[in-house]
Formats: structure tokens, C-alpha cells, sequence
């Protein structure tokens, strides 16, 4: 049988694809991603920054690219007149030689049927062809809604087209990116929106079950005005990174880190000390928009990676406090 080693073989086998292209695995080689979000959270603008990154080599968001790669995006939605607006804002963020490996197809009139055979449908055999003259590395496309013809709820039509873009990925060698839509939001008692982690990524879970990594926009409402929460629902590579606050830049369109993010909060509410945790709560809640639970949440995150301590208050025990050691 071809291809049929022992694990000896095997770990001794030089590979010489990297491990990842952005962050510590958070894009792996014929990976496959999903983004997400309401209408409204700038998913675009962020992937074609993220695309702009990966082309160029410079960082995204905090995370390392390891190389430049070249990178596909099928616009199935906005007008060109109008993506290419984004684009002039965007360009000067980066090197202008960034552009030669960045390609782009207007796939707005394309959709991709489920079939037991790929290679007999046109619009699938132009999604290959279009990788293939591009030799893109990774290939987003924006928005899935608007190519999968399919019942989104069907478990058979949603592994049908997963499997298509799998298929596909495999024999170029290349991964893939989906910009998704969001279920209806989950409400907390106070009206607050409640991560529900990937069960909020709309349809069937089969989705979710494809995808190596899962990122999630929403917006959140602080002291300082509107943000931009960027979670990491799945990660199935690496430990889940914590949530970042983001704030979308009108003048060169892109997001990015805001004072408002969670981590920044956390270490300056507790740079001069224990606090309570009644008021790290507040402070979350004015500058991050964070309800209760979900701060609780995030301190436990901190706590379990050693960055934070929990203790009781040795004068009154009913107080739960927390230190900041990292």
C-alpha cells in the first residue's frame, strides 16, 4: 500500500511545511477557519487585513505571521467599487510588493451546489482553477451564505459542501477561510450578551466539527464607547487565546487593539494591588462591557494560566480577591 509507514518512519520524516502561518497555530497549512458575527462587526474589513498580514509577513493583531503567503479572496458580496475603496485605505499599513501576492475574484454570481462529484460542476472546478493560477497558500471566502445553496439547519447539505472545500484543500494544499453569519443572540437576566461559545455560529453543527479554528465578532458597549469583542470559540491547535477588545480604525480601516482590552483592564485594575473581585467586576463591566459571569469566567482563565490569584480577605472571608502575580 502507498504511503504506508510505521510511526518510526513517520516521525522521522522531514516535513517541510511550517506548523503554522499565524500565531502558534492558530492557521495551519490546509486548515480550515471560520469567522463570524452579527451584521455590522466589520468581518470583512478584519479578513481582508488578516489577508494583507498573511501577504506581507507583519504581524496581525499580536500574532506573528511566520512567512508571507500567498492568499485568495472571493469577494461574494460587496461591490467592487466599494471593496476597492477598502483597499486604498487599507494598502498604506503595508508593503505595496504585499499587493503581488494578494489576489482577488469577484465571486458574487457563483454558487457552490452540494454534488457527490466536483470535479463535473462548473463553479466548483472555477474555485480550483482560481487557486491553482493564484498557487494561493489560503482562500477566503465572503460570506458562505451567499455560495452554499443548501439548507444551512441540513446536516447531509452542510457536510457535503465541507467536504468539497476539503477536498479541494487537499489536493492544492491549501486552507480554507468562511465568513459566517451569528444565531440570535443569547441574553443574560440583565440584557447583557452571553457567550455561548460555537453554538452561536448559525446552522448545523457540522460547521463547527469542520473547522480547526473559530473566531467570533460581536460588539460590546464600554465606558469609552462601542468595541469590537474578538473571541476565539475553537482552537483546535493550540490552548484557546483570551478574548481581545478591538476598535475599528476609519482612516486606515482596520481593526485593532483597544485600552479597553481585557487583559490591559485586569493588570491596571490590580497594578497597585488585591482588589476585590466585586470591583474587577465593575471595572470590567464600565471599560469592557462585560456582565458578571463573564468575568468570573475570564478571571478563572487567568487563574488556571498563572497570571492571576484568588484568595479570601483575611479581614472579612466573604470578599474574594484577586492578585495580580504574572
Amino acid at each position: 500500500m502507498k504511503n504506508l509507514l510505521t510511526m518510526r518512519e513517520f516521525i522521522s520524516t522531514k516535513i517541510e511545511t511550517p506548523r503554522s502561518y499565524l500565531g502558534d497555530n492558530l492557521l495551519i497549512p490546509e486548515g480550515m477557519m471560520v469567522l463570524y458575527g452579527d451584521t455590522g462587526v466589520y468581518k470583512s474589513w478584519f479578513l481582508t487585513n488578516m489577508a494583507f498580514a498573511l501577504a506581507s509577513g507583519q504581524p496581525f493583531l499580536g500574532y506573528s505571521v511566520l512567512k508571507p503567503i500567498r492568499v485568495l479572496y472571493l469577494n461574494c458580496e460587496i461591490s467592487e467599487g466599494a471593496f476597492q475603496d477598502r483597499i486604498e485605505l487599507m494598502r498604506v499599513r503595508y508593503p505595496d510588493a504585499m499587493l503581488d501576492d494578494c489576489f482577488y475574484h469577484d465571486f458574487r454570481d457563483v454558487s457552490l451546489p452540494t454534488t457527490r462529484d466536483y470535479t463535473k460542476v462548473d463553479s466548483w472546478r472555477l474555485l480550483a482553477e482560481l487557486i491553482e493560477e493564484s498557487q494561493a497558500t489560503y482562500v477566503i471566502l465572503d460570506p458562505m451564505a451567499n455560495v452554499f445553496t443548501g439548507n444551512e439547519n441540513n446536516g447531509d447539505h452542510v457536510t457535503a459542501f465541507t467536504k468539497g472545500l476539503s477536498t479541494i484543500a487537499k489536493q492544492l494544499h491549501c486552507g480554507i477561510i468562511l465568513a459566517h453569519h451569528q444565531r440570535k443572540g443569547f441574553r443574560d437576566r440583565d440584557g447583557s450578551t452571553v457567550s455561548a461559545g460555537s453554538d452561536e455560529l448559525r446552522g448545523h453543527t457540522s460547521l463547527k466539527g469542520w473547522a480547526d479554528t473559530i473566531g467570533h465578532l460581536k460588539k460590546v458597549v464600554t465606558a469609552n464607547g462601542e468595541r469590537i469583542e474578538l473571541v476565539w470559540d475553537k482552537t483546535r491547535h493550540l490552548e484557546t487565546p483570551p478574548p481581545e477588545t478591538l476598535i475599528f480604525n476609519k482612516k486606515y480601516g482596520i481593526l485593532e487593539k483597544s485600552a479597553d482590552n481585557p487583559m490591559t483592564v485586569v493588570q491596571e485594575v490590580l497594578a497597585n494591588g488585591p482588589m476585590r473581585r466585586s470591583d474587577v467586576v465593575e471595572a470590567m463591566k464600565d471599560r469592557v462591557g462585560w456582565a458578571e459571569r463573564r468575568t468570573v469566567d475570564y478571571m478563572k482563565v487567568l487563574i488556571s494560566s498563572g497570571k492571576v490569584e484568588r484568595f479570601k480577605d483575611k479581614t472579612n472571608k466573604k470578599f474574594v480577591m484577586y492578585r495580580w502575580v504574572a
